[in-house]
């Protein structure tokens, strides 16, 4: 009766063991086990418990079984305690490898039973050198050699101020050295990878002296080599052996300088200040938060805004998405592939962060999210700067084809000029020859009044000639800027009345009537020089399209666009015109060839649209043909 009690004393001892946690067994069939689910937790707030208070009765009831194959906690100031049991059924005493796949764990302390006593056997972690590690890997491997045939149990003591994720996994000797191998073997080709692409696009940036690729460099060579490095442990055990607290440093600091370079990049190379304003200085601003944080983490602050890291990270990611789909709805066409490169290089980086935090299942696609998205990154990224350098090429020749099509205008206005100035100059120097000869030979006849109306004449084509030369002048003066705006006030019946003398006195009126309704008390502050030339030139081709018609100035007060203004309406019965086009286009003139009907160089009206811009005044031009013109000039109160 006693054998049957203690009997069941001893199974109820053995369940209850059993709910702590779950014997892992091992077995020659296999050479790896993910021993996530068979661990089970306890939580240190802090208590600086020891290996003696775990062993406690009381504490050894808080343990609880994991639920994740990769136990998580996030970003936490706690310290975690895991226990595991192993049942050891291989025929051989080789020694097993624990592995710990996160190299970002700060202090990690491994306890086995030793002499019927739980001691410290290793203690590894970033806060330790290389050289303390039972075996030098990117990973935490540590040997282990439970004996045959019975349970043993493990503890580890873990605590880390960056992402404290925990993949645990036992090997023996032969399978982990194959998986180590495969794994090198991609991560070689992987990082090989970069290199070339880093070389690549450094040759572009010196071939076409393009920032973006400059910019593109140094994203990748943070974010992909320098980053990547950290999370897969390369740096620890390649460059940084002995500096743990550069070491810890590095990784979020990496990855911050990464975020700025890649809102660098997307502002210089979506020109998003062209095409998204508002994210322009959202970015900017983003940047700014990125270097207050790193300066935050170098100050001291490292374990206590780490966990500000991950969401910034994320923050830029889909920021970076929204600007490309917005600079492509708007039109540039390159979006389109640094889209879809960031949309997947988003995705591999946000399915490694919702692994860190256990959101996201454990799979061989999740561990190498980031990888994975790299690489297709890079890929996409380097054809957007492809189709970029297509774009640059295009609208080159579109440069130059617009260049030569300028050039060859040019000549055609050049020629014509000469040919209008030519035609302009050769009728009123015949005129001054003929009539100087004229002259001459009245003068030796004694015929006075002859030789006067001939002086006349003389003194009509060089009235002329000089009107042409003004012209020019004005003309030249308003296209290089030299003549400056001066406004004061004027009263506009006395600006119009001058220029209105002025054109009767030197050129000729066709018989025209004209009529000016003006009143006195109409004022605007304005250029009154400029003002006068804009009239005269108006005027002037008014008399010179219309005959024996009627001319007539209408000057009133208007409300335009809900702003009070000043109309000037200058309206002929001359010939008019249907195509008005080129109406304001420098030498353009209703004839050019040498035997035309009207006169001038075609720079009048060029000149007055100039000289309304240069006063802030509109005009606009009603006309038919054979049916007159009105000029409407709109004046700022």
């Amino acid at each position: 009766m006693i054998q049957h009690g203690f009997s069941l004393i001893l199974l109820l001892l053995i369940s209850l063991n059993c709910m702590a946690n779950e014997v892992i067994t091992l077995s020659d069939k296999q050479g790896q086990y993910d021993i996530g689910h068979s661990v089970s937790i306890l939580t240190e707030h802090g208590e600086s418990l020891t290996i003696k208070n775990i062993l406690s009765p009381s504490l050894k009831k808080q343990f609880k079984q994991s639920q994740s194959a990769d136990p998580g906690f996030g970003f936490t100031t706690n310290t975690y305690w895991l226990k595991f049991s192993v049942n050891n059924q291989r025929s051989n005493q080789d020694s097993l490898i624990l592995q710990i796949a996160n190299p970002l764990l700060d202090d990690i302390q491994f306890y086995s039973r030793e002499n019927n006593a739980f001691v410290l056997k290793n203690s590894i972690g970033r806060n330790y050198p290389v050289a303390q590690r039972d075996i030098k890997h990117h990973f935490y491997l540590i040997k282990i050699n439970p004996p045959r045939n019975q349970i043993t149990d493990y503890y580890l003591r873990v605590q880390s101020a960056d992402n404290l994720t925990i993949p645990l996994s036992i090997w023996d000797v032969e399978t982990h050295r194959q998986y180590s191998y495969n794994e090198q073997a991609v991560l070689g080709i992987y990082y090989g990878a970069v290199i070339v692409m880093i070389l690549y696009n450094l040759f572009l940036f010196f071939s076409f002296k393009d920032r973006n690729y400059l910019l593109y460099v140094a994203s990748i060579f943070v974010s992909h080599l320098v980053v990547q490095a950290c999370f897969n442990g390369y740096i620890a055990i390649y460059f940084l052996p002995d500096s743990s607290e550069i070491l810890k440093l590095l990784t979020p600091v990496s990855a911050c300088v990464a975020a700025i370079l890649a809102s660098l990049f997307a502002i210089s190379f979506l020109h998003v200040r062209n095409y998204a304003i508002n994210f322009y200085y959202f970015l900017n601003l983003q940047i700014a938060w990125l270097i207050g944080l790193i300066l935050l983490m170098i100050s001291g602050g490292y374990g206590e805004y780490t966990y500000l890291v991950p969401a910034s990270i994320v923050v830029t990611a889909c920021s970076s998405l929204a600007i490309g789909v917005i600079c492509l709805v708007r039109g540039f066409r390159a979006a389109r592939y640094y889209l879809l490169a960031w949309g997947v290089f988003s995705i591999g980086v946000l399915s490694y962060i919702g692994l860190q935090f256990g959101f996201v299942p454990v799979n061989i696609f999740t561990q190498h999210s980031m990888q994975l998205g790299a690489a297709l990154e890079m890929t996409l990224m380097s054809m957007a700067l492809g189709d970029r350098i297509n774009m640059m090429m295009h609208e080159k020749v579109e440069i130059e084809e617009k260049l030569n099509q300028i050039l060859v205008q040019s000549e055609q206005f050049k020629n014509q000029f000469l040919n209008n100035i030519s035609h302009e100059f050769r009728t009123p120097l015949n005129a001054i020859i003929g009539f100087s000869e004229m002259l001459q030979e009245e003068v030796a006849e004694l015929d006075p009044e002859e030789a006067i109306d001939d002086l006349k004449r003389i003194e009509e084509s060089g009235y002329f000639l000089l009107s042409i030369v003004n012209r020019l002048l004005e003309f030249t003066k308003a296209e290089s800027g030299v003549d400056d705006y001066r406004p004061q006030m004027v009263v506009l019946k006395h600006v119009i009345s001058a220029a209105v003398e002025a054109i009767k006195k030197h050129e000729k009126t066709n018989n025209n009537q004209l009529t000016l309704n003006c009143p006195d008390s109409i004022q605007i502050e304005n250029d009154p020089y400029k003002l006068g030339q804009i009239f005269a030139n108006i005027i002037s081709n008014a008399y010179k399209f219309t005959k024996n018609g009627e001319i007539t100035i209408t000057v009133s007060n208007i409300k335009r666009n809900e702003q009070k203004m000043v109309m000037i309406s200058i309206k002929d019965t001359g010939i008019g015109m249907d195509d008005m086009g080129k109406i304001f286009q420098m030498f353009n003139q209703l004839d050019n060839s040498d035997t035309r009907a009207y006169g001038g160089l075609g720079v009048g009206l060029s000149l007055v649209h100039r000289l309304c811009e240069m006063i802030n005044a509109e005009i606009d031009v009603k006309s038919k043909k054979n049916k007159g013109t009105d000029f409407q000039l709109y004046l700022m109160v």
